[in-house]
């Protein structure tokens, strides 16, 4: 190899330049792994109102594990109907609840721009049904570590007019799980949420953003990290170093003095008393726990992803066989 790279420059040769945009649609409903109380569905966009085969709902879905989809032929849906390029899109069925979950390879590893729509079944009417209804949307590198990137309300979007929701999310990654929760106080389908299919784009990073009205600017580098604490690939390695923090930290004193001085320290600097640990890592919101608590707490959950990342690798190896 060496001998190669010495050749190539001793011949003086030159590099192309290859700038390839890697960019296409999100087959929501096609990649599906697990699905509830949802219902193939057009999205607004790639609507025909003259052919009359796409102004019916699809046949709904029942919960499927990936040996059930192989089964998916037998169950009534046929491929076409599956990969229907115009039919990416789902809808929240007769349930209260429901949720779809599905994960995709992307073309490479890079930073994506992740594109979605969320609407109702009747985004013009006057009623749209309880405000408290909700579509919550949970995005991540895999399945096992997704994060809630946007919450759908069911209120009419100022911008819009009606109730669509255009939401975007930035991830460094090369590939790409979903999680839709639909919430609703009832099973009526008339106000219902619809996810429309997604897109994806390549997300260009300028190598320096000048804020505006300062003199502070923003490198390339510091956002590649903040789209990797977004893609949440970056979530695991920060609870590991916050349990090493954690362990750190000494035991109460047993001097009352000692103890006293301590916590007023910690109030003074907004930090918790002895004995105690503020953290928003095992919770979507701050919490304070018992130290050795949050430690056992902590502790378990990466002792649980390991077990299952290490599962997940015996039985990749086990299909790869199989084949």
């Amino acid at each position: 190899l060496v001998q190669a790279i010495q050749l190539f420059w001793a011949k003086g040769s030159k590099l192309k330049k290859v700038n390839t945009r890697h960019e296409g649609s999100l087959d929501w409903w096609a990649r599906r792994t697990k699905t509830l109380n949802t219902i193939q569905w057009v999205s607004s966009d790639m609507q025909d109102p003259d052919d009359p085969d796409e102004a019916v709902e699809s046949r709904p879905s029942t919960a499927m594990t990936a040996e059930e989809r192989l089964l998916m032929e037998e169950d009534g849906e046929t491929k076409e109907q599956r990969w229907n390029p115009k039919m990416q899109g789902f809808a929240h069925n007769t349930a209260r609840t429901g949720f779809l979950e599905g994960e995709m390879a992307l073309p490479r590893h890079d930073a994506y721009t992740i594109e979605f729509t969320i609407t109702k079944r009747n985004p013009m009417a006057d009623d749209l049904g309880d405000p408290t209804d909700r579509c919550t949307v949970k995005l991540g590198p895999n399945l096992r570590n997704l994060q809630e990137v946007a919450v759908a309300k069911n209120i009419v979007d100022e911008y819009a007019g009606c109730a669509r929701y255009e939401f975007t999310h930035g991830m460094r990654t090369d590939t790409l799980a979903w999680r839709f929760e639909f919430m609703s106080s009832t099973e009526a389908t008339e106000t219902h949420f619809v996810v429309e299919q997604g897109a994806y784009a390549p997300r260009d990073i300028p190598d320096l953003e000048i804020t505006d009205g300062s003199n502070r600017v923003i490198s390339s580098y510091v956002k590649q990290l903040r789209l990797e604490m977004n893609s949440g690939s970056m979530k695991y390695a920060n609870w590991l170093a916050e349990l090493i923090k954690a362990d750190a930290v000494p035991p109460v004193p047993t001097d009352p003095d000692a103890a006293a001085l301590i916590a007023a320290k910690a109030s003074k600097f907004g930090q918790a008393p002895p004995g105690y640990w503020d953290s928003d890592s095992l919770h979507a919101t701050p919490q304070r726990h018992h130290i050795g608590t949050f430690r056992r707490l902590l502790r378990d959950e990466l002792m649980q992803v390991a077990d299952q990342a290490a599962q997940d690798d015996v039985e990749k190896v086990r299909d790869s066989a199989s084949f």
